[in-house]
């Protein structure tokens, strides 16, 4: 993931773990937000639990949205999915990974 897509407020809650990237699952929804705003697709999420620095997955999505190559419909559906994966409940000290799509070059 390339930390340049965030701004400094977020980046300053992100914590790098091995070359992953997690924000705090209080945090998660609004990086999902940026990444709606910034015209990207977030593909899948994972919820992590650290133990001993080494990441635990306690839970991950299963949505799939199909893309019918619009790709503005796809950012929006996907990241409503996963603003509602977030809603779900987690342990306060939880870390949520999330993969992503930048667009195509020829949207």
């Amino acid at each position: 993931m390339d930390l340049k897509l965030f701004p400094p407020e977020l980046l300053s809650r992100a914590v790098t773990v091995g070359s992953e990237v997690a924000w705090p699952a209080a945090v998660a929804r609004d990086v999902v937000a940026h990444l709606q705003g910034a015209d990207i697709a977030v593909l899948g999420v994972e919820v992590w639990m650290l133990e001993d620095a080494i990441p635990r997955v306690w839970g991950w999505s299963d949505y799939e949205v199909e893309f019918d190559g619009d790709w503005d419909r796809y950012v929006k559906a996907t990241c409503a999915e996963a603003i509602a994966e977030l809603q779900k409940e987690v342990p306060p000290e939880a870390l949520v990974q999330l993969t992503i799509a930048e667009p195509p070059t020829s949207k």
